[in-house]
């Protein structure tokens, strides 16, 4: 599955490209095994309605996503500028035995002021 554990961060497109292999377990473009363990993830995450929400969020701020599949919501959210607090929301919410707490609300709410934007 995703790996919660390893701690994000990156300051270019190198880095970025790099870790997010990482956190999907592979050291290339495989989409097929990206798709799959994203899929699984957003399966997981899409219960809890704060994540649900920030999917949702997500696509209506993009004409070009399918608003009824929320699924692109997440596709969205691993982009560059938002992927680092995406992770940390997992990683929290895993973390804390899926449990939803205030610091995840507060960088959802961050993360939703820059996909409005």
């Amino acid at each position: 599955m995703y790996n919660y554990n390893l701690d994000v961060s990156y300051n270019n497109l190198s880095d970025y490209q790099e870790v997010f292999f990482m956190v999907f377990g592979t050291n290339n473009w495989d989409e097929e095994l990206i798709a799959n363990k994203r899929f699984a993830l957003y399966e997981e995450l899409k219960k809890e309605k704060v994540f649900d929400d920030l999917f949702k969020v997500s696509c209506d701020s993009n004409s070009l996503f399918d608003n009824a599949d929320t699924e692109w919501g997440i596709v969205r959210l691993f982009a560059y500028d938002t992927f680092h607090l995406l992770h940390k929301c997992i990683q929290t919410y895993f973390s804390n035995n899926k449990n939803i707490c205030e610091s995840i609300v507060l960088t959802i709410n961050e993360i939703e002021k820059i996909v409005k934007a």
